[in-house]
């Protein structure tokens, strides 16, 4: 059981990024190709353990120091049979990505499930096992489990038919140890995805072109890499919502440009003050007014307002809004399964129905915004997916009363210490 406490007054402050679930899981499979490294600024969360728990099995030396965020690793252990169980593969669905580093030094690979993480409903995973056997991998699958190998590298044209984040961290790790040209086309343009391209670069991997569109020349061995990781965007977009859900007036800020455009379009379109100077963005509550204004947003993969932001977008339209909003997602049709549990607490202002966009099955959520609406607070359980149960803490800042999640496994996931990051937003009081 987690609680969350209820603060009923405005959050103020500024809050310092910390690295990225994304960027992380983006940088460590191109990472983990190399002889040695170090990589700073890594989320000491669920999905970033998981995958160092995968460097141990590929490397000798590896330690993670939580309080610096830094990961160093070296001696590359010969060809050996590696095998991953349900537990851990339960745990990320970032493993995936990890699969290219897994094979690369002939080392046969036995998954007990597959890579899960967030459980929302249908999520495809053919098209990562076709990526991969498009580079050569051969797969076997027996009654209990399947077995991987590489032991013919192939440099293969890609490509995708939806432009799959997974799959595009994928095809870029791969194609980054395999000599020849590879081609993607369709790949993602999400920012990280953009990041493990210029992690790549740095360990000497030729890229031409740019994402949607690739063109990459690897080899087969690289010495060291160095490497810092990039902020939480995901991040970014939660603690403004969460200034905007209290009232307040809230800042985040980072080493680089924060890259959220779509959200600081969405600022704009609810008539929100704010201020973007590219790594730092400031966000006041109209409170003048006393409400956000009513929006149409489709939410999808990257660069449409990301699938990622959505849930907790819902309840900060649902409570701070006034006016309908209309919610669209064409990526994950099952991401609302959290207003199940806000329902519970009073929730009772969205409506969810399955549609149609662009020939794949979507969710489009109506809101009719209550700028007065005040949840009741209370035992809210469980939520299986990350977003769903960043939304369901968030809530305790529209509630009359303390917030308790059955399970905050999913939450620690994606983030460290959520209640500490809003703790200082209250000026440290508990």
């Amino acid at each position: 059981m987690k609680t969350f406490k209820a603060y009923n007054r405005p959050l103020t402050g500024n809050l310092r990024l910390d690295g990225g679930k994304h960027g992380f899981s983006h940088d460590a499979p191109v990472a983990a190709l190399a002889d040695r490294g170090k990589l700073t600024n890594v989320p000491n969360i669920i999905d970033s353990t998981t995958l160092i728990d995968v460097f141990r099995l590929l490397f000798e030396n590896v330690e993670f120091n939580a309080e610096l965020y830094e990961l160093t690793f070296s001696n590359p252990y010969g060809p050996k049979e590696i095998y991953l169980d349900d537990k851990t593969l339960a745990r990320s669905r970032s493993i995936f990505g990890m699969i290219p580093a897994i094979l690369h030094r002939g080392h046969k690979l036995n998954l007990d499930g597959l890579p899960e993480g967030c459980s929302m409903g249908d999520r495809p995973t053919d098209w990562y096992f076709d990526v991969l056997t498009q580079f050569g991998v051969k797969i076997e699958h027996t009654e209990n489990n399947m077995t991987l190998t590489w032991s013919n590298r192939i440099a293969p044209a890609i490509n995708f038919d939806y432009p799959t984040m997974t799959g595009t961290v994928i095809a870029i790790a791969a194609a980054s140890v395999v000599g020849g040209r590879t081609t993607i086309r369709n790949g993602s343009v999400e920012p990280s995805c953009l990041e493990e391209i210029n992690c790549a670069k740095s360990m000497g991997v030729t890229f031409e072109d740019q994402l949607p569109k690739l063109t990459i020349t690897g080899k087969p061995r690289h010495g060291s890499i160095e490497w810092q990781v990039l902020h939480d965007r995901v991040h970014a977009a939660t603690f403004l919502t969460a200034g905007l859900l209290s009232g307040g007036n809230v800042s985040v800020s980072a080493d680089k440009n924060l890259n959220i455009p779509e959200f600081v379009k969405f600022l704009k379109q609810a008539g929100v003050k704010y201020v973007d100077e590219g790594n730092h963005i400031e966000v006041w509550f109209p409170s003048e007014k006393g409400y956000l204004d009513p929006v149409h947003i489709n939410t999808g993969s990257e660069p449409l307002f990301s699938s990622d932001w959505m849930a907790p977008l819902v309840l900060l339209l649902a409570t701070r809004s006034k006016g309908r909003s209309i919610i669209t997602d064409n990526v994950f049709p099952d991401r609302l399964q959290c207003l199940d549990n806000l329902r519970k607490i009073g929730l009772n202002n969205v409506t969810v129905e399955k549609t149609i966009i662009d020939g794949r099955k979507a969710l489009l959520a109506t809101i009719d915004g209550n700028p007065h609406l005040k949840l009741k607070g209370g035992d809210v359980g469980m939520c299986t997916d990350l977003r769903g149960s960043t939304a369901l803490a968030l809530s305790a800042l529209v509630s009359e009363d303390d917030i308790t999640i059955e399970d905050d496994f999913h939450l620690r996931r994606g983030y460290e210490n959520y209640e500490a990051s809003i703790a200082k937003l209250t000026g440290g009081q508990e």
